[in-house]
């Protein structure tokens, strides 16, 4: 069982354009008539895609960008130039983790997600570990809330580094506007 060209294409776009995922018609996918098969070929496509590509040129924007862009960027920033084990977002539609997700940074992304919904459409996306959480009040409990979950979830020590981004007002979407670098 082979994949064509055209499949094979389209994984690598999805890929190099960090869309995150793809849908493939054919007998050749995840719910046609080799599932097993589709998926080893899909990962295979995927590991040696994703060997040959330079991250770093993803973070090169070619316009203007917003308070939410210049957020996601230093945050993978922060990563590259300090010893950050995880870059924590807080996120209503999962915007900011898409956001930092697009970048490549080199660690996971943990989502906090106010539904299993947005949750499970974060999952689909590079590095991001989503969870379910409740919206907070105050940034002083969405942080303490995320070092416990990510001290559980990633075996952190204390002393570790986390980034940490959302928005504000709590509540609203598609307003990151913070960032933190908080020690575990």
């Amino acid at each position: 069982m082979k994949s064509n060209k055209v499949q094979t294409l389209l994984i690598i776009l999805v890929l190099t354009l960090g869309l995150g995922y793809a849908y493939i018609n054919s007998d050749l996918n995840i719910i046609g008539k080799y599932p097993k098969e589709a998926v080893e070929i899909m990962a295979r496509i995927c590991e040696y895609t994703e060997s040959t590509i330079d991250y770093t040129k993803h973070t090169e924007y070619k316009r203007q960008i917003d308070v939410s862009d210049t957020i996601a960027k230093l945050a993978v920033d922060a990563v590259e130039y300090d010893d950050i084990k995880l870059i924590v977002t807080t996120t209503m539609t999962g915007f900011t983790a898409r956001k930092v997700s697009n970048l490549r940074p080199n660690c996971t992304i943990l989502a906090c997600c106010p539904s299993s919904h947005v949750a499970e459409k974060v999952a689909l996306n590079f590095g991001v570990k989503p969870i379910v959480t409740e919206i907070f009040e105050d940034t002083d409990s969405m942080v303490e809330y995320a070092k416990k979950k990510a001290k559980e979830t990633f075996a952190l020590t204390d002393g570790d580094l986390i980034v940490f981004t959302g928005g504000f007002p709590l509540g609203k979407s598609k307003t990151t506007n913070f960032i933190k670098i908080v020690e575990v």
